[in-house]
């Protein structure tokens, strides 16, 4: 067997493994690898203030704009519909039962979303349209918008480098 094979089925092994097992597996490899030993992975809040002002910054030119979503995640179903239109408003509507959430503070959830649509100076519509397990609910909000905002900033062909825009900014 050839190093490059060895390799190949180390690395899928790994894949396989985040796949099945998610969290729990990102947290045996960090520590196997990095030797981090995490309850949690954070994303720094200056790594997400960039993030959002390159959303926010330039003209926009050819993108989609708009981008909506359905996630069922096990028993749980989210809706995101977003608008990258320069402007923040948020329309959030989950409920959650729990004040925690696997140690996560469950109203946390919304405050992401307010402060994700006043950095990212975007339209956020999002709604929990069933659930019963907390981790379910969550995962679906979020995962359902990042896909939203996915399909928001993709180049759309017929736009041909126009601004999505009637006022001709956004």
């Amino acid at each position: 067997m050839s190093d490059f094979t060895k390799v190949e089925r180390a690395v899928n092994a790994i894949i396989e493994r985040v796949r099945k097992e998610g969290d729990k597996a990102l947290f045996y490899y960090s520590e196997k690898f990095d030797g981090i030993r995490a309850k949690e992975f954070k994303v720094p809040e200056i790594r997400l203030k960039k993030a959002f002002a390159g959303l926010s910054k330039g003209e926009k030119r050819g993108i989609a704009r708009y981008g909506f979503f359905v996630l069922p995640m096990d028993e749980s179903c989210a809706l995101a519909a977003i608008d990258l239109s320069g402007r923040s408003s948020l329309m959030f509507d989950a409920k959650f039962e729990s004040a925690s959430i696997e140690g996560f503070p469950s109203e946390l959830a919304q405050e992401f979303m307010q402060a994700f649509c006043r950095e990212a100076k975007c339209g956020v519509f999002v709604r929990l349209l069933c659930g019963s397990n907390e981790h379910h609910k969550a995962e679906a909000i979020f995962k359902c918008l990042g896909r939203a905002l996915r399909e928001a900033v993709r180049i759309d062909e017929k736009a041909k480098g126009e601004i999505p825009s009637t006022k001709g900014k956004l």
